[in-house]
């Protein structure tokens, strides 16, 4: 009885700490889908952007040549990373040891469970 005391009691701890690890990867989660959607939304910018490109260079005449300024490329480039710099290596990384604590506790629970 001692013995299945002592397990319930140690898986109800287990429990705990997943119900908190469970609370902070939401809130992790809600914050890459915060960042995805701004993604998305500088993507779809740049797409109507280039549209509109292709468009106004569809009304020129061939014969002319469109010249950017040399500025202008690198900063609607710029723009686009400042946007980006948060989604890194050090990011990915800890996605990636998320997603590896994730499968491990899957595993864990799978072998409590049998």
């Amino acid at each position: 009885m001692r013995k299945l005391d002592h397990e319930t009691c140690a898986v109800a701890d287990t429990l705990e700490e997943l119900k908190e690890l469970m609370y902070m990867n939401k809130h992790q989660i809600q914050e890459l889908n915060s960042r995805l959607r701004s993604i998305a939304k500088t993507v779809h910018e740049v797409r109507k952007d280039i549209r509109r490109i292709n468009k106004f260079l569809e009304e020129k005449d061939s014969d002319e040549t469109v010249v950017l300024e040399k500025g202008e490329v690198q900063t609607r480039v710029d723009e686009i990373l400042w946007g980006l710099d948060d989604v890194d290596r050090d990011n990915t990384k800890k996605l990636r040891q998320m997603q590896l604590f994730w499968e491990s506790q899957e595993v864990v629970i799978a072998a409590s469970a049998s």
